[in-house]
Order: structure tokens, then C-alpha cells, then sequence
């Protein structure tokens, strides 16, 4: 069954991407800050046997965020 907590941070996380600015200098390390704060919280807690699109939602916030130099 999905996590209904992890896919609301998903939400919320989008809401804060799309409200950044589109000028702001420091954007990038925002926006992996952002995909980070998904990422963290969820790294290595879905099975891609059993919830498949999370384990590719939190894999894709980490791969954008460590292109945008943020990722660890």
C-alpha cells in the first residue's frame, strides 16, 4: 500500500519548487535542498517490488538533486 505521509512531502515539495523565485542567484541550491528534504527522510524506505513509483519518485528527487550539485 502507498504511504499517504510520503506522497503529502512529495506534494508540499512541489508546492515549494514551484513557488521559488526565477531569478533568486541561489536557486539551484534551493531547488536540491527541496528534493533533498525528500529524499532524506525516505531513502531506502520503499521496496520497488512493492511501491514501485515512490522507490522512482525518491531515486529521480536524488538524481536531480545531486545534477543540481546538492545531492550527497
Amino acid at each position: 500500500m502507498s504511504d499517504p505521509l510520503f506522497w503529502n512531502q512529495l506534494l508540499a515539495r512541489r508546492d515549494a519548487i514551484a513557488a521559488l523565485p526565477g531569478c533568486d542567484s541561489d536557486i539551484r541550491a534551493v531547488l536540491a535542498d527541496q528534493l533533498m528534504a525528500v529524499v532524506e527522510p525516505y531513502d531506502r524506505h520503499f521496496d520497488p517490488a512493492d511501491d514501485f513509483e515512490a522507490y522512482v519518485a525518491v531515486s529521480l528527487c536524488r538524481a536531480i538533486a545531486t545534477a543540481l550539485g546538492g545531492g550527497r
